[in-house]
C-alpha cells in the first residue's frame, strides 16, 4: 500500500480526480474538494489536441509566435512535445516579465497594470466523457466533458486501444477510491456514492469488477497494428464518437436546437470558420451577443455551450490559442 501511495502522489492522481469533478471551475488555486462526491466513470477518451498547432501573441509587442508539430493519422509525440515546450518557454519568459511589472507597480497601483500572466499549453492533454449518474436523476444534464493534463494517463492511452483504456481507467480510479477509504466507508463518506457509481458502471457493462485489470497491470501491444485505437482516431473523428452522436441525438429532439447546430458544425469541421466569420469583434475577441443572436439564444447560453465543447482555443481572448 505504501508503494501505491507513493505512485498516486508521483503521478498526481488527486489533480486528475479534481479535474474529473470540475473542482477547479471557480478557482484553480483553491479546488472545491467536496465535488469529489460527484466522481463518476468515463465513457469516452480522445486526445486533447484538436489541432496540431499552437500560438502565443506577446502582449508587449503584439508579435505572434506560431508553430505546429508533425501529424499524419497520429501525432508525432516527440515533435509535439518539442513544439509545446518551445512555446511554453516563450510564455514563461513573458510571465517573468509580468511578475516584475506587477512587483514594480505594487498593489497600490494595480489600475496601472498593463500586462497579465498567460497560461502554458498542457503537455499531456487527454479529453474524457463522463458517464451519466445512476443513483440520482440526471435531469437535463448534458453529457459532461473533462480535460486532464497527466503524463501517466496520456501515455497509457497511446499504448492501449480505446475501449480497453476506458475499462482500465475506470478500474484504476475505483482502486484509488478503495485505497483511500480503507475500512471507513459509510453513507456520509464523500466516496460512498462514487463507489456505487463505478460498481454500477461495471455491472451494466457485464464486467466482473474485481477481475478487470487496471492501468498498473501489464498490457501487450497488438503486434499487427503497433498503435492504439486512440492514436488512430486522434483529432480526426472526435465528432463521430458514440457519445457525441448520443449528444446530437438528444438535442435534435428539440431540447436545445442551438446546441444541435454547434455539434453539427463540430461534426462537419466548420465551427472555427463560422465563428471567425460571424462572431468576432474587430479586435478578434468573441462577440457573444452576436453568436447568441445567430444561434437563437441569449449570450450567456451561447458562451456556456461553446465552453462546454472543450475547444478552448476558440474563445481564449488572451490570444494564447491554437489558432494561427
Amino acid at each position: 500500500m505504501e508503494k501505491k501511495h507513493e505512485t498516486y502522489i508521483k503521478e498526481n492522481f488527486i489533480d486528475v480526480i479534481y479535474c474529473l469533478v470540475d473542482a477547479y471551475k471557480r478557482n484553480r488555486e483553491v479546488p472545491d474538494k467536496d465535488n469529489i462526491k460527484d466522481l463518476r466513470p468515463i465513457n469516452g477518451a480522445y486526445s486533447g489536441y484538436f489541432l496540431n498547432k499552437v500560438q502565443f501573441e506577446d502582449p508587449r509587442d503584439g508579435k505572434k509566435h506560431n508553430d505546429k508539430w508533425k501529424r499524419t493519422n497520429i501525432d508525432d509525440e516527440e515533435d509535439r512535445l518539442r513544439v509545446i515546450r518551445k512555446m511554453n518557454k516563450l510564455i514563461q519568459d513573458y510571465n517573468k516579465f509580468v511578475k516584475k511589472h506587477e512587483d514594480e507597480l505594487g498593489l497600490d497601483r494595480i489600475e496601472e497594470w498593463k500586462y497579465y500572466p498567460r497560461s502554458e499549453f498542457p503537455e499531456w492533454s487527454l479529453a474524457l466523457y463522463l458517464s451519466y449518474p445512476t443513483i440520482r436523476d440526471r435531469g437535463d444534464e448534458i453529457l459532461p466533458h473533462r480535460v486532464i493534463d497527466n503524463r501517466f494517463f496520456y501515455q497509457k492511452a497511446t499504448l492501449i486501444p480505446r475501449d480497453e483504456f476506458i475499462l482500465r481507467f475506470n478500474k484504476t480510479i475505483y482502486d484509488w477510491m478503495m485505497d483511500m477509504i480503507g475500512d471507513n466507508l459509510n453513507e456520509q463518506h464523500l466516496l460512498h456514492n462514487p463507489i456505487l457509481e463505478f460498481q454500477n458502471w461495471f455491472m451494466k457493462n457485464g464486467i466482473i469488477l474485481n477481475e478487470e485489470p487496471s492501468l498498473f497491470d501489464g498490457y501487450k501491444t497488438d503486434e499487427d497494428t503497433g498503435i492504439s485505437e486512440l492514436e488512430i482516431l486522434k483529432n480526426t473523428d472526435i465528432a463521430k464518437t458514440k457519445k457525441i452522436k448520443e449528444l446530437i441525438h438528444q438535442v435534435k429532439l428539440g431540447k436545445e436546437p442551438y446546441r444541435a447546430r454547434i455539434d453539427k458544425m463540430i461534426e462537419e469541421g466548420s465551427l472555427e470558420t463560422w465563428i471567425d466569420k460571424n462572431c468576432r469583434k474587430k479586435n478578434k475577441k468573441m462577440n457573444w451577443a452576436e453568436m447568441g443572436r445567430q444561434l437563437g439564444c441569449d449570450p450567456q447560453t451561447a458562451k456556456r455551450v461553446i465552453k462546454e465543447t472543450g475547444l478552448t482555443y476558440l474563445f481564449d481572448d488572451s490570444k494564447n490559442t491554437y489558432l494561427e
